[in-house]
């Protein structure tokens, strides 16, 4: 491989210096391939890069919506669990809006860990991803970026998820008449 920096400024003359530079290699007997611009490789490589990334996009969307039904069927099991002590709550005077926030306030404390435990784990993971990409396909480094941005949007779409998952075990919770929550075991 062979790369090849020219003070070339429009198309045209870049052509024309591709070509000697082809025709002085053939003439000195080494066999030229492919000729490409670097314009043309980096528009390639940045295509490539698009599909990966939102691949794993797709990818950690899906694996949040499957987060989010855990998180669901795990408040359900916990709401169940404690009927009556929340019944309880309800009779020293606790209101419907109380144990919403009470339950809501729960799911997004599991939110917020996970997203922690989530970011503790991943950037490693994607820094020696970036490597193992870079050196392998693209033989080069690729550069590490961590968008402080990314990282909130998605710490406000988790805490959207976990609000969005809670929100029917939190009502059914504090709309279950006090009388007949006492009575289950």
């Amino acid at each position: 491989m062979l790369r090849v920096v020219t003070d070339a400024g429009t198309m045209g003359e870049r052509l024309q210096r591709i070509q000697q530079i082809e025709a002085a290699l053939m003439y000195s007997g080494a066999s030229v391939e492919t000729v490409q611009a670097l314009s043309e490789l980096r528009n390639a490589m940045g295509d490539h890069i698009v599909i990966l990334i939102r691949a794993l996009m797709a990818l950690a969307m899906v694996m949040a919506v499957v987060g989010g039904f855990g998180l669901t069927s795990t408040l359900g099991i916990s709401i169940v669990e404690r009927t009556r002590e929340l019944a309880v709550m309800k009779t020293l005077g606790a209101t419907r809006n109380r144990l919403m926030r009470l339950i809501l306030g729960e799911a997004h404390i599991v939110a917020v860990l996970s997203v922690l435990a989530a970011f503790v784990l991943s950037l490693p993971l994607t820094w020696l991803l970036d490597v193992l990409i870079g050196q392998l396909g693209f033989v080069a480094a690729l550069p590490y970026v961590v968008s402080p941005m990314a990282l909130l949007m998605w710490l406000a779409l988790v805490l959207a998820l976990s609000a969005m998952a809670a929100w029917v075990p939190a009502r059914r919770a504090a709309e279950l008449p006090i009388a007949l929550a006492l009575a289950q075991v």
